[in-house]
Formats: C-alpha cells, structure tokens, sequence
C-alpha cells in the first residue's frame, strides 16, 4: 500500500488495501468520502480525522467505521 497522501479518491485506497487483505466495506468508503465533501478535507487528511476521532478504527484487518461518519 501506498503511503496514504498518494491516494486522491477513496477507491484506489480501497482497491489496495483490499489487495492487501483489509475489508473496507461501503459504509467505510463512504464515511471517508463524506468526510472528504463536508470538510473540504484531502483523503489522507480525512482518514486521519477519522482516524484520530475514533470514528474509523482498524480491527484486525477490517475496518470499522462509527456510522456517525456516514451522515449526509
């Protein structure tokens, strides 16, 4: 995987991480591209809100996202 401020948009994020054997899930994909629109954020700035928040949280290799984070 590539370092997180290479990836512009959620779905190459996704395709890789998936490669390497993480489940991302849509509601994932789509908390991190709702943080990205709602806060003007790039997606490495959004992952790590989320991140940082504890509204995206890694779980062994899945990812789990606080359904907060998926709100219009």
């Amino acid at each position: 995987m590539k370092p997180l401020t290479e990836y512009s948009n959620v779905g190459a994020w996704k395709e890789d991480v998936e490669k390497d054997g993480y489940i991302t899930g849509t509601q994932v994909c789509w908390g991190l591209s709702n943080t990205m629109q709602k806060k003007n954020m790039t997606f490495a700035e959004a992952y790590d809100y989320l991140m940082k928040s504890n509204m995206l949280l890694l779980a062994g290799k899945r990812y789990v996202i606080d359904v907060r984070a998926t709100q219009p």
